[in-house]
């Protein structure tokens, strides 16, 4: 049946091959525990609160529920193998080392605001439930934190991991399932923006810290994701300027914030051949200077019109200014001051001004993505 020994202070108790049937706590508990096996482990593990004094906590292999809501571990916590229904360790403190490694635990786990002097090992980590919520921890070491192939199983969820202001600079993180979404990495984070409980900011943060270790593990994917996501949370953030949260929405139009170079070079075919060609040659082009005399001065043939002239073909005449605004729009984007050809009215003019800002930003835009996708410090 259940043992209850809560607000119990005891010197010492150890379990060796013992079967329990229920329910085993120690909520608010204070002295030294210690199990070598189970026979059969409890459906549920209790000791919030506690202050577990002495020796590591060792539970490998353990099947149930473990509930360490605010318990201070003065040795390191042992979780090896472990198959939990819940584990909560919200909150606790850890006085050395947490390790968690190849457990499994099939509904959340929670190890948000909890306090780690030593190493966190989540290596083989598997949430069943996809959630973790790693956030608000205060960690001493975060060089010493390893979430290595985490949700790696081939029954586990993509892992919709939680991290708020969490410190993982210097973390090793590689080889985890991450959810997708939107065709980017995407933490749980970003559903705290969108109800109102976490600042754009503080997402922003999180997402560059999350990049760092990322890239120093060689996932160059999921870095670039973290960083785009960083940029998208800024370009959310109400308490940015207007003409900064423009030009980050321009940014992300011309090739996601530099993440993604086959966007880069649609948006620059788009501009080119679709907008500027065609409005070149409707708003007007003629040689030489852009002077009405000049113009005058010219045959007919060669005047630029806004329509067929009286006479010749309009597929012809179509044609014709087509071929006139591309090759006017491919010199302006190659940044040549002398063109073939010049616009004959105040629009064209405009539309060229604009065509000398847009173009070359563009390019550049290209060429960032294809510097942050193929080199790499």
């Amino acid at each position: 049946g259940e043992v209850d020994l809560r607000e119990s202070h005891i010197w010492e108790l150890h379990f060796s091959g013992c079967e329990f049937g229920s329910a085993l706590t120690f909520k608010g508990a204070t002295g030294r525990i210690s199990f070598q096996w189970f026979s059969k482990t409890p459906s549920l593990l209790d000791i919030s609160g506690m202050k577990m004094q002495g020796s590591d906590l060792s539970l490998p292999r353990f099947k149930g529920s473990l509930l360490a809501v605010g318990t201070e571990f003065e040795g390191s916590l042992d979780l090896s193998d472990a198959e939990t229904d819940y584990l909560d360790l919200s909150n606790a403190i850890f006085r050395k080392n947490l390790t968690l490694v190849r457990a499994t635990v099939k509904n959340d786990c929670s190890l948000a605001g909890a306090v780690c002097d030593g190493a966190v090992d989540l290596t083989g980590f598997d949430a069943f439930s996809g959630f973790l919520d790693l956030s608000n921890m205060a960690i001493a070491r975060p060089e010493e934190v390893r979430l290595i192939r985490v949700n790696r199983r081939r029954a586990s969820p993509p892992l919709r991991l939680f991290l708020g202001s969490s410190n993982i600079d210097g973390a090793r993180i590689a080889d985890v399932q991450w959810n997708r979404e939107g065709g980017r990495l995407r933490l749980e984070d970003e559903r705290e923006v969108a109800d109102g409980r976490l600042s754009p900011a503080q997402a922003s943060l999180t997402y560059r810290r999350l990049s760092e270790p990322l890239e120093s593990s060689h996932w160059y994917e999921e870095a670039d994701d973290c960083l785009s996501a960083a940029m998208e949370m800024r370009r959310r953030d109400t308490s940015l300027g207007w003409p900064a949260r423009l030009f980050l929405l321009a940014y992300r139009i011309s090739s996601f914030y530099g993440s993604s170079y086959w966007r880069a070079a649609t948006m620059l075919v788009v501009l080119v051949f679709i907008v500027l060609a065609p409005a070149f040659g409707f708003a007007g082009l003629t040689y030489g200077a852009y002077r009405p005399d000049v113009v005058a001065a010219l045959p007919q043939q060669q005047q630029a019109t806004r329509g067929p002239v009286r006479g010749t073909n309009s597929m012809s005449w179509l044609v014709r200014s087509y071929g006139r605004g591309l090759v006017h729009a491919l010199e302006i984007g190659s940044l040549r001051d002398s063109t073939s050809f010049r616009p004959v009215s105040a629009a064209g003019v405009i539309l060229e001004s604009t065509a000398r800002l847009l173009v070359p930003a563009q390019f550049a835009a290209l060429l960032l993505a294809l510097r942050r996708r193929f080199t790499r410090s």
